[in-house]
């Protein structure tokens, strides 16, 4: 019985010791005593993303950035880093992070300006292997922003019976007849959205309740889109739309868009002479111009060098809208940065 008595404790203090030390150990690989990853992060920005342009003697200036957020966010967000660190233009923007749970980790950079907007971001996965010593690097880019968009339907004709829907299209690429949609929601007399858009200039248009059993198409609309803000766009049936203020973004737009009609070019064509002044700066690629197409819409039409400063365009009877032709001008820096769009100019079919 004694025996008995001995062999059943000896187990159970063998068992006791097993499960203390192999409690709270990791799946393997195991390295006892560096269980947990350590990341150097490491922070990336084109200077050409985060410059822009002095307005009073053409010099180059920091856009605002006051301080960046980065944050680590572990499988389904049980775990999360934050820390925060100084914007510095000369010297490498770094941080480092020590104990860190071994695992796919989320590492998310976002750069704010001194009123808190986010202008910058990045994002990217991490796996950290236990013990492990790892760094990373995030690119920074402009961040998106977003519309606010409103169509008033107070006085149109079904709106809350037949007609409860719309959809608003944005034209991304100028170059290109194709359109993003996005759908808006009904809320009281309005249809209303907001819509998350990369940083720059777009041309959009409202359908309801959309375009391929439209009861109603609106004109195009030039949208101007900054990072991290939210503009704000409210129009009605045949109604001239309203946005509160106009944006800067790098690079400068041209100013002084000239247009001078030539002389005829024969089967009722014409020959248009346009004119900008000069960016300055040593990053200036050149410019971009759009033209209206026989809708309405501004459309790619060409892009030329930075020492050029005219445009000679033929248009034909068949390219006019209501009686006109516009044109706008944009300049885009060697980091592929485009600026906002000119005010149009307009020619009148004659």
């Amino acid at each position: 019985m004694e025996k008995l008595l001995n062999r059943f404790f000896f187990l159970l203090l063998l068992l006791t010791l097993l499960t203390l030390l192999t409690a709270g150990c990791l799946k393997k690989p195991y390295y006892p005593g560096k269980d947990y990853g350590e990341l150097r992060i490491r922070l990336v920005l084109a200077e050409e993303t985060v410059m822009i342009r002095a307005e009073t003697n053409g010099s180059m200036i920091t856009a605002g950035i006051k301080k960046i957020l980065i944050q680590l966010s572990h499988g389904k967000g049980h775990l999360t880093r934050t820390v925060e660190i100084p914007y510095s233009s000369d010297q490498p923007m770094e941080t480092h992070l020590s104990s860190l749970y071994p695992g796919k980790w989320q590492v998310t950079a976002e750069a704010c300006d001194e009123e808190g907007y986010v202008v910058l971001s990045a994002s990217r996965e991490v796996t950290i292997e236990p013990g492990s010593s790892n760094t990373t690097e995030l690119y920074l880019t402009a961040a998106p922003g977003f519309l606010k968009f409103t169509f008033d339907a107070s006085e149109f004709p079904g709106f809350g019976t037949e007609i409860t829907e719309g959809k608003l299209y944005v034209y991304l690429d100028p170059k290109t007849n194709q359109s993003t949609s996005f759908s808006l929601t009904r809320e009281g007399d309005c249809l209303n959205g907001l819509i998350k858009l990369p940083a720059g200039t777009y041309q959009v248009r409202v359908a309801v309740p959309q375009t391929t059993n439209k009861v109603y198409e609106s004109p195009y609309y030039t949208v101007h889109i900054r990072p991290g803000r939210t503009e704000e766009l409210t129009v009605g049936p045949c109604e001239e739309l309203i946005i509160g203020g106009t944006i800067d973004f790098p690079p400068e737009t041209p100013g002084q868009l000239a247009l001078s009609p030539g002389e005829p070019a024969g089967s009722g064509s014409v020959i248009v002479h346009l004119s900008w002044a000069d960016v300055p700066g040593a990053d200036v690629g050149g410019y971009r111009l759009y033209r209206t197409n026989n809708e309405g819409r501004f459309v790619w039409l060409a892009e030329v060098g930075p020492d050029t400063l005219a445009y000679t365009d033929t248009v034909t009877p068949g390219a006019y809208y209501n009686g006109r032709v516009g044109y706008a001008v944009s300049s885009f820096d060697l980091g592929g940065n485009e600026s906002l769009w000119s005010e149009p100019v307009y020619l009148d079919k004659p």
